[in-house]
Protein backbone atom coordinates (compact mmCIF):
# COMPACT_ATOMS: atom_id res chain seq x y z
CA UNK A 1 0.00 0.00 0.00
CA UNK A 2 3.03 2.44 1.11
CA UNK A 3 4.33 2.19 -2.67
CA UNK A 4 0.66 3.18 -4.06
CA UNK A 5 0.48 5.93 -2.29
CA UNK A 6 4.45 7.12 -2.43
CA UNK A 7 4.32 6.90 -6.43
CA UNK A 8 1.53 9.34 -6.55
CA UNK A 9 3.25 12.58 -6.36
CA UNK A 10 5.14 11.53 -8.80
CA UNK A 11 2.99 9.25 -11.58
CA UNK A 12 -0.65 11.14 -11.12
CA UNK A 13 1.01 14.59 -12.70
CA UNK A 14 2.98 12.41 -15.47
CA UNK A 15 -0.07 10.28 -16.35
CA UNK A 16 -2.27 13.40 -16.34
CA UNK A 17 0.26 15.43 -18.42
CA UNK A 18 0.40 12.47 -20.83
CA UNK A 19 -3.65 12.09 -21.03
CA UNK A 20 -3.77 15.79 -21.65
CA UNK A 21 -1.39 15.32 -24.43
CA UNK A 22 -2.51 12.19 -25.77
CA UNK A 23 -6.02 11.80 -24.80
CA UNK A 24 -7.88 9.86 -21.91
CA UNK A 25 -7.73 6.41 -24.18
CA UNK A 26 -3.70 6.69 -23.94
CA UNK A 27 -3.80 7.57 -20.57
CA UNK A 28 -5.66 4.54 -19.51
CA UNK A 29 -3.79 2.13 -21.58
CA UNK A 30 -0.65 3.67 -19.77
CA UNK A 31 -2.29 2.68 -16.55
CA UNK A 32 -2.80 -0.77 -17.58
CA UNK A 33 0.26 -1.70 -19.37
CA UNK A 34 2.71 0.13 -16.08
CA UNK A 35 1.37 -2.35 -13.44
CA UNK A 36 1.52 -5.79 -16.06
CA UNK A 37 4.93 -4.55 -16.73
CA UNK A 38 6.00 -4.50 -13.10
CA UNK A 39 4.06 -7.74 -12.55
CA UNK A 40 6.14 -9.27 -15.15
CA UNK A 41 9.24 -7.92 -13.64
CA UNK A 42 8.48 -9.21 -10.23
CA UNK A 43 7.24 -12.71 -11.81
CA UNK A 44 11.39 -12.39 -13.30
CA UNK A 45 12.71 -11.79 -10.49
CA UNK A 46 11.28 -14.06 -8.32
CA UNK A 47 12.26 -16.89 -10.37
CA UNK A 48 15.63 -16.05 -10.73
CA UNK A 49 15.72 -15.76 -7.01
CA UNK A 50 14.15 -19.22 -6.33
CA UNK A 51 16.40 -20.99 -8.77
CA UNK A 52 19.83 -19.21 -7.24
CA UNK A 53 18.02 -20.71 -4.11
CA UNK A 54 17.18 -24.01 -5.49
CA UNK A 55 13.82 -23.87 -4.99
CA UNK A 56 12.50 -23.46 -8.60
CA UNK A 57 11.41 -26.74 -9.99
CA UNK A 58 13.43 -27.59 -13.18
CA UNK A 59 12.36 -29.29 -16.40
CA UNK A 60 13.03 -33.07 -16.78
CA UNK A 61 14.38 -33.60 -20.37
CA UNK A 62 13.86 -37.19 -19.84
CA UNK A 63 9.69 -36.72 -18.95
CA UNK A 64 7.36 -35.64 -21.52
CA UNK A 65 5.58 -31.82 -20.27
CA UNK A 66 2.12 -32.36 -20.28
CA UNK A 67 -0.35 -29.43 -20.38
Amino acid sequence: MLAFIGGTPIGAPVIGALTNHFGARAGMAICGVVPLLAAVVVAVAGRRRAERDGRAPRADPARPQVA
